[in-house]
């Protein structure tokens, strides 16, 4: 027996999938978009691809001056579902001196949360903390360059109980210091699987 390969067996589906919508369509010409979306649901999905999501980039710069948290960046996610978070925030300061607030924030139930942010302080060196739960704020106090283009990488998991929304937030390290998102500032969820509620 020889193995298919992935061309072939695209063939294959485009063939079934005409066949079928020209059936269905009484003969008609096909519109493409629905062969292609229709030959879609035949093809498994490609090694390497991901069920994730990736998150709008920030298109402008986000500054705040004060402690309390706020969303720089959003994901929508599902009830009862392991998710995978990475995200790049590059952020501005004033000065070495000054740092960034973040935390995981959100309209989402979630159950547990583990998150590591890892950036650089005044003197170079790399800092990094962990969240275990959403709303908890991580201060790093001081920055690698006193302007623009820090570097703070957030990764982790996060299990939710209730659909909603996943936020990044950030705040000023100290009270009226400002900070600030930068304009392409991203991130990346993958949905691992999903649990079934209790």
């Amino acid at each position: 027996m020889t193995r298919k390969t992935s061309a072939f067996a695209a063939a294959e589906a485009l063939d079934a999938g005409t066949e079928f919508l020209v059936r269905q369509s009484g003969n008609k010409r096909l519109p493409r978009a629905a062969l292609q979306a229709y030959i879609e649901t035949l093809l498994p999905e490609s090694p390497g691809s991901s069920s994730g999501t990736l998150t709008a980039l920030r298109s402008d710069d986000l500054g705040v001056t004060e402690t309390t948290l706020v969303d720089a960046l959003t994901f929508n996610v599902q009830a009862n579902t392991v998710y995978r978070l990475s995200a790049s925030l590059l952020y501005r300061t004033t000065a070495v001196g000054k740092g960034i607030r973040v935390g995981i924030g959100g309209t989402a139930g979630v159950q547990s949360v583990a998150i590591r942010a890892a950036t650089f302080d005044s003197s170079g060196a790399p800092v990094a903390q962990f969240a275990h739960a959403k709303g908890a704020p991580l201060i790093f106090p001081s920055s690698a360059n006193g302007g623009d283009d820090n570097l703070l990488e957030i990764t982790g998991q996060v299990y939710t109980t209730a659909a909603g929304t996943l936020t990044i937030q950030i705040g000023a390290a100290v009270q009226y210091d400002y900070t600030a998102a930068q304009k392409g500032s991203g991130g990346f969820l993958e949905a691992l699987g999903t649990i079934a509620a209790a």
